[in-house]
């Protein structure tokens, strides 16, 4: 499997995206697209309108709470870029599904944004992440305290590339503690 592909509904991969016009990666525009169109209606950010129109964010995380934060930051305006492990958001597929097999609840934390599947366990899409941080404002990740350091993708890599990113994390019990390390999703 490649480091980088793009990813639609249910795992099909269909040719929707574009390609970004500083880095030259393909991402592919996340509206909850179905079969080529938007279920959203409401005119928001997704549009580049909003307060935080012109803010870049790279969201690595997934399920609920870092994808949750990042759907606030694209409603009022923000380009969110959302990577995506292969195989999807665990979202995708949870609790209820519609009839392309694509979870409510993805519908409604996946809309708005742009997606890259990577393989952040390989140093090429390692480095793909920290070439996108290089134009961008914020890097959000709700993984357990330490994992991105693991994949050198932690605050002290991403600031040697862009010292002025917005480093923002989210987790169950916070960073240091005797409780850090357990997974949470009741930040």
């Amino acid at each position: 499997m490649s480091l980088f592909r793009t990813f639609c509904s249910a795992g099909r991969c269909r040719d929707i995206g574009s390609t970004h016009p500083r880095t030259g990666l393909y991402i592919q525009r996340r509206s909850g697209v179905t079969r080529g169109a938007s279920i959203s209606t409401v005119r928001t950010g997704v549009d580049g309108y909003g307060p935080l129109q012109g803010v870049r964010v790279i969201e690595v995380g997934n399920f609920i709470a870092g994808p949750f934060a990042g759907t606030l930051l694209a409603y009022y305006g923000a380009e969110v870029i959302k990577i995506e492990p292969p195989g999807g958001d665990q979202i995708r597929t949870f609790r209820d599904v519609d009839e392309n097999g694509t979870g409510w609840w993805w519908r409604s934390i996946g809309r708005n944004k742009k997606s890259v599947v990577l393989d952040l366990k390989k140093k090429g899409a390692q480095d793909i992440v920290l070439q996108l941080c290089t134009g961008a404002d914020v890097l959000l990740e709700n993984f357990r305290p330490g994992k991105l350091e693991s994949w050198n993708l932690g605050p002290l890599d991403v600031k040697k590339i862009n010292e002025d990113i917005v480093y923002t994390r989210v987790s169950g019990y916070g960073q240091t503690g005797p409780y850090a390390p357990r997974p949470g999703f009741a930040s």
